[in-house]
């Protein structure tokens, strides 16, 4: 079911949003990632499932898209995600808001997974 994928997707900025524990230690990872070898290597392996897995998500709502274009489109919701965990990480908006948001994100992320070639 293709809504089922966006739904899927979305889940993480519910994540995010909820818990200031889950940006502070992607920051802290990151940060460590810039100046150690093992954790920049750890970091890049992580990036890489999450890609896959977002583009798995993508072939699932157009599974007409060659496997290169699911995979940038992964990467573009990838990247996405990783921008609004410093978003939301400084976000002041209340319940309502951020719920608007999240409608919003999965609007642009079904565009993604939908619009052809």
């Amino acid at each position: 079911m293709p809504s089922c994928s966006i739904n899927k997707a979305s889940l993480c900025i519910g994540d995010v949003s909820a818990s200031p524990t889950v940006c502070t230690r992607t920051f802290e990872s990151w940060g460590l990632a810039l100046h150690e070898p093992f954790a920049r290597d750890v970091f890049i392996e992580i990036q890489k499932q999450f890609t896959r897995l977002f583009a798995k998500l993508v072939g699932e709502l157009n599974p007409a898209l060659s496997m290169e274009e699911r995979e940038l489109r992964g990467a573009l919701i990838l990247s996405s995600c990783q921008g609004l965990v410093i978003f939301l990480r400084w976000s002041e908006d209340n319940p309502s808001q951020l719920h608007a948001f999240r409608k919003a994100v999965k609007v642009v992320w079904s565009g993604l997974g939908k619009a052809d070639e």
